[in-house]
């Protein structure tokens, strides 16, 4: 029996098969497909934030773990996806406390908070609320290290997305073939 491979053009096509595939289906196919295709983005995205750390961030703070990809909860919008960014390190335990790797450290773990938002769109060197409000800290210029590398790889993951979408549509359509005959 010749396998069978959807040819899908256009969006409309494209939301129209997403459809008629059963729900289970549907979230891990654009599931697994945003997590492939979005791997260009968190390496980019990792290297960027390196590269901002090494000229005006610390040395003593990990990188690697302040981007991170995480999944989206489920919802009536959303049937499945992932994200790729940077979001505040708190302990998961407790919410309200800075993250505990570097807790001897206030300075680590305010950088470990604070670092990569700081590094993005700089910060102006005086205080605005809290206790720092109108006393000055360290100015940090802004980096564009996240926009960057968005900016440099959104057409290699709309090309990786439309490549790896059409692969896992095909895979299961021949799991479905071959499970139910056709």
């Amino acid at each position: 029996m010749a396998k069978a491979y959807a040819q899908i053009v256009g969006i409309e096509q494209l939301e129209d098969v997403l459809n008629k595939l059963p729900a289970k289906i549907n979230r891990s196919v654009l599931l697994s497909t945003t997590r492939e295709s979005g791997k260009g983005l968190l390496s980019k995205a990792k290297n960027g934030l390196r590269a901002a750390n090494s000229s005006q961030g610390t040395e003593a703070v990990d990188t690697d773990e302040l981007v991170q990809m995480w999944s989206l909860r489920k919802s009536k919008t959303w049937r499945a996806g992932v994200t790729i960014g940077f979001k505040p390190l708190y302990d998961n335990k407790f919410r309200s406390q800075v993250f505990r790797k570097y807790a001897p450290d206030i300075s680590r773990q305010k950088w470990a908070i604070l670092g990569p938002l700081l590094l993005e769109y700089g910060s102006t060197g005086i205080g605005r609320s809290g206790k720092y409000r109108g006393k000055a800290y360290r100015p940090i210029r802004p980096h564009g290290w996240f926009r960057r590398s968005v900016d440099t790889s959104i057409r290699g993951i709309e090309r990786d997305f439309k490549k790896i979408l059409h692969k896992k549509i095909n895979q299961f359509l021949d799991r479905y073939i071959k499970k139910h005959g056709w």
